[in-house]
């Protein structure tokens, strides 16, 4: 995925946006050592860490973590293969997926993953993922910005929790109707002005969008990303 200047994009709406995800997989994580899987441009571990995690980023593109160490300088963010972790067993109480888990499912070796995953992880060990709600909307949204990805559904990413990596599924819930896409992401032409009380105001009303969505059983069909939690049974 080509990205033309990706701090320029999180100053803008998207940096909003990108925030409200984080802030959403945050009431999820527990424990105090998070490993954060697939880290790109560090927003999420850069989050957690301010907010008191002993959070590690992983990517092993080089490129986003050169950007993750440039926006938040420090020694928390590691190159390294996800079928090779460079961590002690049991050393991680939460796994976090962020917009990560259908590379890893679609593109790596995936039994690896999951044991690599498991042999750092403690058990009963929290997994969060926040992933693409891959749908009939953003299917077509892709189409409309030539945009190619991995796709791993909701349903097959909690058969993933459950059966790969023996979990208990204890939260799921949908997020984003609209802000996404009007952020453009990393990847689309961003179609709101650079005007902060604008970026609040619309968050504002995508909350209430999101709850009235969701509270009609449409969050599978409409919105843009889904948002699991689950502990290790082991």
């Amino acid at each position: 995925m080509k990205v033309h200047d990706p701090p320029a994009r999180l100053r803008r709406f998207w940096g909003a946006v990108d925030r409200r995800h984080v802030e959403s997989i945050l009431r999820h994580v527990r424990g105090r050592r998070v490993l954060d899987m697939g880290c790109g441009y560090g927003t999420t571990t850069a989050h957690l860490a301010a907010a008191g995690f002993e959070c590690v980023g992983v990517d092993l593109d080089p490129g986003p973590l050169r950007v993750a160490r440039a926006r938040s300088p420090g020694d928390r963010y590691v190159r390294a293969d996800a079928e090779r972790l460079p961590f002690a067993d049991a050393t991680f109480e939460t796994v976090v997926w962020r917009d990560a888990l259908h590379h890893f499912f679609g593109e790596a070796d995936f039994d690896r993953v999951v044991a690599e995953v498991r042999r750092v992880s403690r058990p009963g060990a929290r997994f969060v993922v926040l992933d693409p709600n891959v749908n009939g909307v953003v299917r077509a949204a892709r189409r409309v910005v030539a945009h190619v990805d991995e796709e791993c559904d909701v349903e097959t990413a909690t058969r993933v929790l459950r059966e790969r990596l023996g979990c208990r599924l204890v939260h799921a819930s949908y997020h984003t109707v609209f802000s996404l896409p009007l952020s453009g992401g990393y990847v689309g032409p961003v179609l709101v002005p650079d005007v902060k009380a604008l970026h609040r105001l619309l968050l504002g009303v995508e909350r209430v969008a999101e709850a009235a969505v969701n509270a009609a059983g449409l969050g599978r069909h409409l919105c843009w990303r889904y948002l699991l939690a689950a502990d290790r049974l082991d």
